[in-house]
């Protein structure tokens, strides 16, 4: 994705607007771009080679030696997360702006309402084809998995009814077996 390579920059600076991380430690829009260059350059969960880095700047303010103090790891993750998923939106906004051929405002949200055209223009972001691809794969997997399974399941009843119809009928034979020969010894 275009996104992550300009991560390799070192003056990177997330091109979105973030809510509050609500850590015990200060924390503000060039921490959480540096999270995502450290994420970038360590790895998804590699926090102590981020806090490390000097560059970063995160040495003081990740992973405390208090473990009641935030973030500790699974804040990290949490705002990992958070942010790679802004950054999707992100560019797929950006995307579906490029191929509509319009070069549009980006409006700022207020008060955390949005506006009709805005709500419009997300119901006709279209995924990109090879994630929209995936997503039907993944999709299909799953209808024929529950089609072979409701199939294995009906081919087991079938086996289990012809079982039962051979013992239902074996018996049967062997009690006009049985009638016969007292039959038979009663004359």
């Amino acid at each position: 994705m275009v996104i992550y390579l300009s991560l390799h920059n070192p003056r990177y600076v997330l091109p979105c607007h973030t809510k509050a991380a609500h850590f015990d430690i200060e924390w503000n829009k060039p921490d959480d771009s540096n999270l995502l260059i450290g994420i970038y350059e360590y790895g998804y969960g590699s926090w102590e080679m981020i806090k490390m880095d000097p560059d970063l700047n995160l040495t003081q303010k990740i992973l405390p030696d208090d473990p009641d103090k935030k973030p500790q790891a699974k804040q990290l993750q949490t705002r990992a997360d958070y942010l790679i998923k802004l950054l999707n939106k992100d560019l797929a906004r950006k995307e579906a702006q490029r191929l509509s051929g319009g070069e549009e405002e980006v409006s700022v949200k207020t008060n955390n309402k949005r506006s009709k055209a805005e709500k419009e223009n997300d119901e006709r972001i279209e995924p990109e084809p090879a994630v929209k691809k995936e997503v039907e794969d993944k999709k299909e997997m799953k209808d024929s998995s529950k089609k072979d399974v409701k199939k294995d399941k009906r081919e087991e009843k079938d086996l289990k009814d012809k079982k039962d119809a051979k013992t239902k009928d074996s018996v049967k034979d062997k009690d006009i077996k049985e009638e016969k020969v007292n039959a038979v010894t009663s004359r």
